[in-house]
């Protein structure tokens, strides 16, 4: 069909071309809706299944600090242990040191001489005594050099004890024992 007149059909044909760029326009913005939606629904499932690795991630966390907990509480109850034996092994030892100190000075000491005090501070020992007389001092000194469980014998101290007996003495003597 010819068209003699120009005009309608121009606006007839602009109807088309509006209703087509309407319908391209619904399209594109159906398509922009739905990629959004789509992109939505994917980053929503992401986010979801990231929170729920996090949770089972921060169940494991609690169950090992738990676990922690334990073995540290384990650690300190085994170093109080450990100290607890070291400290009977030293006191079995410093047992021993004395049983071994007054079993020497029952070899060392001579008949006529009488311990009145023995002091004792770590390895240094202080003997106080008496004596009746200053042979029998010497001889307690003599063999004070002689045990292997005294070392240094010094005799730091030694008086007449009175009037009535002027041949006993009393003295004091410093020695070091042996561990």
């Amino acid at each position: 069909m010819t068209y003699i007149n120009l005009l309608p059909w121009r606006e007839e044909s602009r109807k088309i071309e509006k209703i087509k760029f309407g319908l391209l326009l619904l399209a594109i913005v159906s398509l922009a809706i739905f990629t959004v939606f789509i992109v939505h629904l994917v980053l929503e499932s992401v986010i979801h299944h990231s929170q729920e690795r996090n949770q089972y991630l921060q169940t494991l966390l609690d169950n090992e600090q738990v676990v922690l907990g334990g073995l540290s509480k384990e650690k300190q109850i085994q170093m109080t242990i450990t100290t607890d034996l070291q400290f009977i092994a030293s006191l079995r030892e410093t047992s021993y040191q004395a049983i071994r100190l007054l079993n020497e000075l029952t070899k060392v000491v001579p008949s006529d001489v009488f311990l009145t005090k023995i002091i004792r501070n770590q390895n240094s020992i202080t003997l106080v005594g008496q004596a009746k007389s200053s042979l029998e001092i010497t001889r307690l000194m003599k063999n004070i050099e002689k045990s292997p469980v005294f070392k240094q014998p010094t005799l730091s101290e030694i008086s007449a004890q009175g009037i009535n007996t002027p041949n006993e003495k009393k003295f004091v003597i410093k020695v070091i024992q042996e561990n």
